[in-house]
C-alpha cells in the first residue's frame, strides 16, 4: 500500500491542497501575503484552527477519488491529512 506511487501522489496532493487554500484565504479574503496572515493568526492564536479548517478542503478530492474507485490516491489525501492533524495538535499544545 505505501510503496505505491499513486499513494504518494495523493499524500502530497493532500499537503499542497490545504496549502493553496491557506495561500488563497491569505490574498484574497485577507488581502495580504501568506506569512503575514499566518503571523497575524498566531498572534490571535487561532493559526491552528485556520489549518485545520484549510484541510477540510481535502475532502473534495477526497471523495472525488472515492467515486472513480480509486483507492489509493484516497488513502495518500487521508494520510496526508492525519499528518496535518497530528502536527496541529503539536502546535497547539507545545507551542
Amino acid at each position: 500500500m505505501i510503496r505505491s506511487k499513486l499513494f504518494w501522489r495523493g499524500a502530497v496532493l493532500g499537503v499542497i491542497i490545504p496549502l493553496l487554500a491557506f495561500a488563497i484565504y491569505a490574498v484574497i479574503i485577507q488581502k495580504n501575503d501568506v506569512y503575514s496572515t499566518f503571523m497575524q493568526l498566531k498572534v490571535l492564536g487561532i493559526h491552528t484552527h485556520v489549518i485545520s479548517l484549510c484541510t477540510l478542503v481535502n475532502l473534495a478530492p477526497f471523495f472525488l477519488f472515492l467515486r472513480k474507485m480509486r483507492y489509493e490516491p484516497s488513502q495518500g489525501i487521508l494520510f496526508s491529512t492525519f499528518i496535518i492533524v497530528i502536527a496541529v495538535y503539536i502546535i497547539n499544545f507545545l507551542f
